[in-house]
């Protein structure tokens, strides 16, 4: 059984942590990176990965195209966990698929080329899905930071709950596939990631995941630093609400009766997120309130509600700031 070879894996790595790298066995966690022009961030994200603590990993930095030396600053690095893998651009689902394909480890872990980890990002994550083996994904809190890596002070919600369909339709509770690590085999039944849409990408796969019949948890702590930058994906807020639109169409056909009865409450959601966005990353006030009243007149009750959690969690993260 998959629980027994996990186990297994384990011991004989605690056991034998002197071995060395051309005999070690099979990798604990294959590490996905996706990498398009991030030559001014991969280096430290790279880092970041090969630096978790009691974890044994291979990291598969799948470069998609880049043009600005991405590739170069990898091969550079010559730790013998690390592989560079090169394809025309296609996507980040695209690569991240690639690195899927190309993964040998029990679990898969996805790692943005312009995130960082903290070091028991992973041994955090491993040690809940070792201890449930009915718990096929986790994912982590996101601390965001500005392009040079300082803590804004904001960040994603702290959950330890199981996702439900609900949770995924009025938001992504993950906040970036780099929080996540799932185990390998799920990808069988739950599929891949559809190289369609590079916005939202990551929030159809995850209502997909728990479509199919799997539980994912959160781990209840932070462990990812999150990058928002002028000119990213996450700051681009009317491709997100388009991305939004066309993830709202995939769930209807596989949960049609909830997404027709929480579509209203969800647009507000993804309003209010998009507002906070463009506030993020310096967008001009008009699209901010434009946003804003997108989620007023989506669903006034929920942009309350939204707007009270909202600040609760921001409380809550400051005072986390504080203790760490």
């Amino acid at each position: 059984p998959m629980s027994a070879t996990v186990d297994l894996i384990l011991s004989e790595q605690t056991n034998h942590r002197c071995v060395t790298q051309a005999h070690r066995g099979p990798p604990i966690v294959s590490v996905v990176m996706p990498c398009f022009n991030a030559a001014a961030t991969i280096h430290e994200s790279v880092a970041s990965a090969l630096d978790q603590a009691s974890i044994e990993i291979e990291l598969l930095v799948i470069d998609d195209g880049s043009t600005d030396g991405s590739a170069a600053i990898v091969e550079a690095m010559t730790d013998p966990r690390l592989r560079l893998i090169r394809k025309d651009n296609g996507g980040p689902s695209a690569a991240r698929n690639r690195g899927v394909a190309e993964a040998r480890g029990v679990f898969v872990a996805f790692l943005d080329a312009d995130d960082v980890w903290l070091p028991s990002h992973l041994a955090d994550a491993v040690a809940l899905l070792t201890a449930d083996h009915a718990l096929t994904a986790t994912y982590s809190g996101a601390r965001f930071v500005d392009r040079t890596g300082r803590p804004t002070r904001e960040g994603t919600q702290l959950s330890s709950d199981i996702l439900r369909l609900e949770d995924l339709l009025h938001g992504n509770p993950a906040g970036t596939c780099s929080t996540i690590v799932m185990r390998r085999d799920a990808f069988a039944t739950a599929g891949m990631m559809r190289t369609d849409m590079r916005y939202a990408e990551d929030q159809e796969w995850l209502f997909r995941v728990v479509c199919t019949g799997h539980r994912i948890r959160g781990t209840g702590v932070y462990s990812v630093d999150y990058r928002i930058a002028c000119g990213s994906l996450s700051s681009t807020t009317d491709k997100m609400l388009a991305g939004w639109e066309t993830f709202m169409g995939y769930a209807r056909e596989s949960a049609p009766e909830l997404v027709d009865r929480d579509r209203r409450a969800a647009k507000s959601h993804i309003s209010f997120y998009c507002a906070r966005q463009a506030w993020r990353t310096r967008q001009s006030p008009r699209v901010v309130a434009i946003h804003v009243i997108g989620a007023i007149m989506a669903s006034p009750c929920t942009f309350v509600c939204i707007l009270s959690r909202r600040l609760i969690a921001f409380a809550g993260l400051v005072t986390t700031s504080k203790v760490h």
